[in-house]
């Protein structure tokens, strides 16, 4: 009598790991052109960032570019989200820190504290910013809501430390948020000037006690219910623990500023 066969088991697939590895490769390429696109605009704007270019630079076709991203445009708006995803990396690499103004002492710690010797993405993210505001730039929209997002994360850091009663009630949030990053920005315009002799670690540990000194509220001050004009025995830096307790709770993240 014949014996039944036993069923074939079918033999495995590679399909998923063929897929899998192109969009390994994919992501690769579309890394390297966007470092590469960082590269060029730094050194010569956007106005001197081609397409065919970012592909000879990033070591492939000068058509691959335009495969990826479309556009001209298009490459610009990823390059700004890949310079602020570049900026969130290195705020996660850093010691957590608590909501408030620890979390901001942080940031401008990072900010200012970069390993960069030629500040690659600072100084193609300035030229992003300054070359959106031209009318036809086809970036004003991406980069007014990415500087919108930036402002967004300092405010909220701004709010936990009141909600946390170590910055005075008084301030204002988004106007002390839209100051900080002012003042970020503008250093590094004068550092990124020829022969600039600026020391960004002095620079840092001013602008952090100034603004400690400016936002704290002073050690035995009674809670405040609610807000009030400054005096000058509530404007001195508070006596604060050290910076690397706790976590941020809220998962949100900052830009590449």
């Amino acid at each position: 009598m014949t014996q039944p066969r036993e069923p074939r088991t079918p033999a495995p697939t590679s399909a998923p790991r063929k897929s899998t590895m192109r969009s390994e490769r994919r992501a690769l390429a579309e890394r390297r052109l966007l470092d590469a696109a960082r590269e060029i605009v730094a050194a010569k704007g956007c106005v001197g960032m081609t397409l065919e270019k970012v592909g000879e630079v990033a070591g492939y076709s000068r058509g691959l570019a335009a495969h990826h991203f479309g556009s001209k445009g298009g490459l610009l708006i990823a390059l700004a989200h890949h310079l602020d995803d570049t900026f969130k990396a290195l705020i996660h690499a850093g010691p957590p820190r608590r909501d408030g103004l620890d979390a901001l002492e942080g940031f401008i710690t990072t900010y200012l504290g970069r390993k960069d010797s030629q500040w690659t993405n600072t100084r193609a993210l300035l030229l992003l910013m300054a070359e959106s505001l031209i009318d036809d730039s086809g970036m004003g929209d991406e980069i007014a809501e990415y500087n919108a997002r930036v402002v967004r994360y300092v405010e909220h850091h701004v709010r936990a430390g009141i909600a946390a009663g170590e910055i005075r009630r008084d301030v204002q949030p988004n106007v002390v948020a839209a100051l900080i990053m002012g003042a970020l920005r503008g250093v590094m315009l004068q550092k990124l000037n020829r022969d600039s002799k600026l020391d960004l670690k002095k620079v840092s540990r001013q602008m952090i006690d100034l603004l400690v000194r400016s936002l704290a509220v002073a050690p035995g001050t009674a809670p405040q219910a609610a807000a009030r004009p400054a005096t000058p025995s509530r404007t001195r830096a508070s006596a604060r623990t050290g910076g690397n307790a706790g976590t941020s709770g809220t998962g949100r993240k900052g830009g590449a500023g």
